[in-house]
């Protein structure tokens, strides 16, 4: 699978704009703020329907317009695939699939997948739990429809639960309907657990390969599941943790407060790492997302590196694209804001790239 064409209209900050890309490698060059990112977020919008960067999609609409849109052609497995994106303001966002509108946007996940790195990726090293929990959630979403249902249930629920302690502060807890939610959450959790207990038992084995790729095995690494559920039932936390539950307003167990940590050596990555192990971590993760999409549904993912230099040495970044080429990955894209530096790691490893100068909003092509 690869993305043959793409057209953008009022998108960031693209009037118009209209790309041809080859299979390989497509680098994308200019100033910051030309639109390099904007390009890669165009793609992951008709991969996962939404932004990576942004979380309203008004938030994309070239100032001033009242729509935006995506269209992007894909090959297939020998077809041609027509994806469009079309969101206009006021409006519900529409996703089409050749020229037929999805119901639901769930049913979209999947079908065209990436795996973006973004310098913003940092924090799936060092921020919050949520964070990675989204990488988690992202991921096995791509290859199961199922899960991406039971995790939506799961986060209705606890909303519902979290109102319900909210408005009986100080007065009567309902308590039928809490055991209701309660019964509902448990029943969530546990397919929720099973699925990303499955998928880290897994996921695992790839991540340590490609950090021992990256580093040529110079350091030891780990990588833990951390979830209440791997001593205790959904419904014993659920109502072990009640009074707690009551007396800060909202639910403070369960699967929404799983996490995962990384460690070099012994050491825990986020608070002790140095930048370049950290973003070692970080590529060996999302290299380990395209294998693992990959061995799961047969096709693979595009990759999207915006800022590949990002905290990163030429001869670390030379050792990737090395890497990525000895792997036989598929189509790429690569942003940085120096064609140079970029075309002579390219020229040095002798694999043929095709480079799209960009600025304010339009492209010259250099292939």
């Amino acid at each position: 699978m690869y993305l043959r064409s793409l057209e953008l209209l009022h998108f960031k900050n693209y009037p118009e704009a209209v790309f041809q890309f080859s299979e390989g490698i497509n680098c994308l060059t200019g100033p910051n703020g030309s639109g390099k990112t904007s390009v890669l977020d165009a793609i992951h919008y008709l991969s996962l329907c939404k932004s990576y960067f942004t979380a309203t999609d008004a938030q994309n609409m070239m100032r001033g317009e009242s729509l935006m849109m995506i269209k992007g052609i894909f090959e297939k497995s020998g077809k041609e695939e027509e994806v469009i994106c079309h969101f206009k303001a006021g409006q519900k966002k529409q996703m089409r699939l050749n020229g037929k509108e999805y119901s639901r946007l769930a049913d979209h996940i999947g079908l065209f997948p990436v795996v973006m790195i973004a310098p913003t990726d940092h924090e799936l090293i060092t921020g919050g739990s949520e964070e990675r929990r989204r990488f988690i959630d992202r991921i096995i979403s791509q290859v199961n429809r199922t899960y991406l249902e039971q995790l939506n249930g799961y986060l209705r629920t606890l909303e519902q639960r979290n109102v319900l302690l909210r408005n009986a502060a100080g007065a009567k807890m309902d308590f039928e309907t809490l055991e209701v939610y309660n019964q509902q959450m448990a029943g969530f959790a546990g397919s929720i657990y099973a699925e990303r207990k499955k998928f880290c038992e897994e996921f695992e084995k790839h991540f340590i390969r490609f950090y021992d790729l990256i580093t040529e095995s110079s350091e030891e690494t780990g990588f833990l599941y951390e979830s209440q559920l791997h001593e205790n039932t959904p419904l014993d936390l659920l109502h072990s943790s009640f009074q707690k539950d009551c007396t800060n307003q909202f639910t403070t167990t369960g699967i929404h407060k799983d996490d995962l940590s990384f460690s070099v050596n012994g050491m825990n990555v986020k608070r002790y790492g140095s930048q370049g192990q950290q973003k070692s971590v970080l590529i060996a993760l999302k290299l380990a997302h395209f294998n693992y999409i990959y061995e799961h549904k047969c096709m693979k993912p595009i990759m999207m590196f915006d800022d590949l230099f990002d905290r990163l040495d030429d001869a670390r970044v030379e050792q990737i694209i090395h890497l990525v080429q000895q792997q036989n990955f598929g189509q790429m894209f690569i942003t940085h804001t120096a064609e140079y530096r970029l075309d002579a790691i390219l020229n040095n490893a002798g694999i043929d790239h095709s480079f799209f100068r960009i600025k304010n909003g339009s492209a010259l092509i250099r292939i």
